[in-house]
């Protein structure tokens, strides 16, 4: 009979721990997170993750303008044409210079005895005419060991303009029209100084 009660009292006992495992809880309604506290949550995960890369990005010393390409908008539009443009015995040679402009600077021998040359600057327009107004012409003069005798400046005030076609470009010269009917050809393969005088 004992035993009768003792396995009767141990199935109680276990009906009961059984019970209580399977139970369900209930959250209270002021526990529960809100639909507001959700979306505040995932937006600030989604905030740090933004920042994360940001900082990557800073470690790899990434600038913003690198992956557009916009730095290359900055490049120097002469560029395009530098380099040195002949015509029977006078050379151009242009030069980048700044953002948008260019130094020019025209060589004429006259033979060995002289040569005349022009500085001046150009300032860059889409109409591929460039005009100057400060353009200053020297004339040297030589011996006949071509040893530089004499240099003088000519003139300070000199105006003009340089068309830019392809690879050719067309001098106009408003003080002396020295160029008129004149087409200088781009140069691949300029002579060298010690070449020139062979």
């Amino acid at each position: 009979m004992k035993k009768k009660i003792m396995l009767f009292m141990t199935g109680l006992v276990m009906a009961g721990l059984f019970g209580a495992c399977t139970e369900n809880v209930d959250v209270p309604a002021s526990e529960a997170p809100t639909t507001e506290e959700i979306t505040a949550e995932a937006e600030t995960e989604e905030e740090t993750t933004e920042e994360t890369t940001t900082e990557a990005a800073t470690e790899e010393n990434i600038a913003p303008d690198e992956a557009s390409g916009d730095e290359f908008d900055s490049q120097n539009p002469f560029m395009n044409f530098i380099g040195v443009y002949h015509c029977d015995l006078a050379n151009i040679n242009v030069q980048s210079d700044g953002n948008d402009t260019a130094k020019v600077v025209v060589i004429w021998g006259d033979g060995y005895s002289s040569s005349s040359e022009w500085n001046m600057t150009i300032k860059w327009n889409d109409d591929m005419k460039f005009e100057y107004k400060d353009c200053v012409k020297k004339t040297s003069t030589y011996n006949e060991d071509a040893e530089l005798e004499s240099e003088t400046v000519d003139y300070e005030d000199g105006t003009g303009s340089f068309e830019f076609n392809n690879n050719e470009i067309i001098w106009h010269d408003d003080k002396e029209y020295i160029a008129d009917g004149m087409v200088f050809e781009y140069q691949l393969a300029p002579s060298a100084p010690d070449e020139a005088g062979e």
